[in-house]
């Protein structure tokens, strides 16, 4: 309730307008929702009119200000400043342009780091070392413990109402199936990470177990810790970090209509006047931090790729292998990444995903099947009963070795060096799914593959280990951690066309790897680009380039941990940058709730013909009651306000244009479903169900009996249903065709309702819709004397089929 006036009527004018020819114009039709109504040429041509002045208007407004820079009242990142500074407002041309000073000086810093580690080898090396080792010190235990609050968050987001939120508003579309969904979010954050350490990593633990835990090497404890640890690693922490961002970028992209962008993410956290110096900061911040973990992945396929090529045709593993691995696979990542989105990365998620589960299930049904499902259920458990312990450590003074620093560490900087970069890239998959949908597919659905398959390959190495098949700890600390696979797979049959699958499936997973990454780098490189634009071919060529050389130099020349010292260090760039991103996504969580997303509506309903028609009867009504006038269609369980005459009371309900409420217990609804035909209303009551679980059956019938009277009497009633205190009266509104196209609806507080006011308003309204309807062109409707009033319980609560109404 609200103690001001407030007109809230869209478009509000003194004089009406003549009823167009042609008949009705299905407002339902507009808003693409509800059912689907016949309506005539010409208002066919009147809301194409509409749409298109409705998006010149959005393009004037993209032009002008953005979206999230805008200045309505409330919003929570608006320190004052009522105008956006000069660099916000882009045109188009503009917005397809190089963001000079970010890239340039990115670009520069990894050229520093190529020409250093090739004229300086030795001396890069222990710069790099030296930075790692302050880094582990000084902040190791904010890498990890920043990781494991992660988890707790995204699942709070998850449970809270921020989760119900669709991202592109409420009405917005899904731009992939649930498949092809899954198969780019698993691909785009799996990349070779599993396939290189997932592999690997099992049997360095069961041989070299942190010396802290005091556990023994080679033991039943030590496979129980190296399985969970290497799941603790790979799974939740990660891509809850990735799909955190992910929500962050989404909401302002789709919901805010921001540009596509890191920047945009912290916007809510920034006072304006500032944006344009932190911009450059944080975009050079992040262009060189997304690049240092990029040449550490094409470093690590360069390393498995070479080895696995080197054991199957028994060529030297040199430099000129490596220089050929790494050139075929930037030209394959930077064609991918030029085809875009929807073309070369979808299919190859796809297929990817695909030979990933081939893969998975012919190591699982031809190797010790039973072996596996014995240490995956057994390490299962052990994990949940010592999750908190083994995400959360670090090298302490206690510690007798420096086992986190070795790898813990790495990998929770990694993570937070790519989330900004991959949750960029899934926001773009996001649009049409709530927040809660859009978490649990990024966040549960990648850990639960990447579990089984850690599982699978971990127990299958340590198999090998300890039933005297093969010595695969020797074989790595001889050929190397990259040629684990080679040691796990040679004992199968097939094992050459089974490395070659494995080594296709590696180049993949590298590409739908560094395809997101490259995009991002040009898209963080380009000013102002949208979350439906692609970013320019020429800037994903040069980035892609840049990357590939580097990383040839560090793998050539400084070797294995010249690439968790890359990770490492990029993470220290990104890690405030992620919490701040967690605060924003509670602060735009909160806007669209509280504002909701009416702004679709509002410009629709400002352009409508029906509401110009209607707007002087629904005002003469608004003063013939003193009491607030609402005009509202249906989409999807829900009666949205599309125009309104709010009443002069200092007592009121103040509802704005696009707030919605549920059908089945508001009177606008009521009055809708009243009127639809047998199978639309089947539909509608279908929806209910799906929407609410737990109605009952009795409460469906007792709604349906309720629209019985209404269609009796042409009038539906609300007896504070909706809102505590406050009571409404609905009638339908019939187009041209005689169907119901708009209902209009009365709201009263029940401080101020009697007998007298009751009559009068349901008079009123019941006047109101028949008037609209005969300015429409609708066929006359004769409807029985309403023997219900405003004062009367709600008619679930009256006793039997025919019960009377108080008159």
């Amino acid at each position: 309730m609200s103690n001001d006036s407030k007109q809230t009527f869209a478009g509000d004018t003194a004089e009406s307008k003549p009823a167009p020819t042609g008949g009705d114009t299905n407002i339902c039709t507009v808003m693409g929702a509800g059912p689907v109504l016949p309506i005539s040429d010409a208002s066919h041509v009147q809301i194409t009119k509409a749409i298109q002045l409705e998006e010149e208007e959005e393009d004037k407004m993209e032009e002008e200000i953005p979206d999230y820079l805008d200045s309505d009242a409330d919003a929570p990142w608006r320190p004052g400043v009522q105008q956006p500074a000069p660099q916000d407002r882009l045109s188009k041309a503009e917005r397809r342009q190089i963001d000079k000073l970010p890239f340039f000086l990115s670009f520069a810093a990894v050229a520093v780091f190529f020409i250093t580690a090739m004229i300086f080898p030795e001396s890069y090396q222990a710069v790099i070392d030296k930075i790692q080792g302050a880094i582990n010190h000084h902040l190791g235990w904010a890498y990890v413990f920043g990781s494991f609050i992660t988890v707790f968050f995204t699942f709070a987001i998850i449970v809270s109402p921020i989760g119900s939120i669709r991202i592109g508003g409420p009405y917005a579309k899904p731009d992939f199936t649930v498949t092809k969904w899954f198969a780019i979010s698993l691909c785009s954050g799996i990349g070779i990470g599993i396939l290189f350490w997932g592999i690997g990593e099992p049997i360095y633990h069961f041989m070299q177990p942190p010396a802290g835990l005091d556990i023994q090497p080679g033991t039943h404890h030590a496979a129980m810790f190296s399985l969970s640890q290497t799941q603790i690693h790979w799974s939740i922490a990660q891509y809850c970090l990735y799909a955190t961002c992910g929500v962050c970028f989404a909401l302002m992209a789709f919901n805010r209509k921001a540009p596509l962008s890191i920047m945009s993410g912290l916007a809510p956290m920034l006072p304006h006047r500032h944006l344009g110096t932190f911009k450059n900061i944080v975009h050079t911040c992040c262009l060189f931090s997304i690049c240092c973990t990029v040449i550490g992945s094409i470093a690590s396929l360069i390393m498995m790729v070479a080895a696995s090529i080197s054991y199957i045709a028994g060529i030297e593993r040199g430099f000129a292998l490596n220089a050929g691995v790494c050139i075929f696979a930037t030209l394959f990542f930077v064609a991918s990444s030029s085809t875009g989105l929807k073309k070369s990365m979808a299919f190859l998620s796809t297929q990817n995903t695909r030979m990933f589960f081939v893969l998975l299930f012919f190591v699982f049904f031809c190797g010790p099947t039973i072996y596996i499902l014995n240490m995956g259920t057994e390490s299962f458990g052990y994990m949940l009963g010592h999750f908190f312990q083994q995400s959360c450590l670090v090298d302490s003074p206690f510690s007798k070795d420096h086992w986190a620093s070795s790898w813990i560490v790495p990998y929770m900087a990694c993570f937070f060096a790519y989330a900004p970069p991959i949750g960029l890239y899934l926001a773009r998959l996001g649009k049409g799914r709530t927040v809660r949908q859009f978490l649990l597919m990024n966040v549960l659905a990648p850990t639960c593959f990447v579990y089984f398959w850690c599982n699978t390959f971990g127990s299958l190495a340590i198999y090998y280990q300890t039933s005297g098949t093969f010595d695969v700890w020797n074989w790595v600390q001889t050929k190397g951690l990259e040629s684990t696979v080679i040691a796990i797979l040679q004992g199968f049959p097939l094992s050459t066309l089974l490395l070659c699958v494995f080594i296709v499936v590696t180049i993949i997973s590298f590409v739908t790897l560094v395809d997101p990454m490259t995009s991002v780098l040009a898209t963080l490189s380009t000013k102002g680009i949208s979350a439906e634009e692609e970013a320019p071919t020429s800037l994903k060529i040069a980035w892609g380039f840049n990357m590939g050389a580097v990383a040839l130099a560090v793998i050539t020349l400084c070797g294995i941990n010249a690439v968790r010292s890359l990770w490492i260090i990029s993470g220290v760039l990104i890690l405030v940058i992620f919490f701040a991103l967690c605060v924003s996504i509670v602060k735009v969580g909160m806007r669209i709730l509280r504002t909701g997303d009416r702004k679709a509506v509002q410009r629709i309903a400002a352009h409508n013909p029906m509401l110009e028609l209607a707007r002087p009867s629904c005002r003469k009504l608004m003063q013939r009651l003193d009491e607030t006038v609402n005009m509202c269609v249906p989409i999807s369980t829900d009666m949205v306000v599309v125009a309104q005459q709010a009443c002069k009371q200092k007592v009121r309900l103040d509802s704005v244009i696009g707030s919605a409420f549920p059908i089945f217990h508001s009177a606008s609804g009521k009055a809708y479903c009243a009127f639809l035909d047998e199978l639309n209303l089947l539909k509608m009551l279908h929806a209910f169900r799906q929407a609410n679980p737990e109605l009952t059956d009795d409460e469906l019938s007792t709604f349906t009996r309720e629209l019985d009277l209404v269609r009796g009497e042409g009038s539906a009633f609300d007896q504070e249903q909706v809102f505590h205190g406050v009571r409404c009266v609905a009638s339908p509104i019939f187009g041209r065709t005689g169907q119901i196209v708009a209902t209009v609806a009365v709201s009263v507080p029940t401080v101020r309702i009697d007998a007298e006011k009751s009559r009068a308003c349901i008079e009123g309204v019941a006047q109101c819709a028949a008037e609209i309807s005969r300015i429409l062109g609708a066929p006359a409707r004769t409807f029985a004397p309403c023997r219900r009033s405003m004062l009367d319980a709600p008619f679930s609560a009256q006793k039997g089929d025919d019960a009377t109404p108080a008159s």
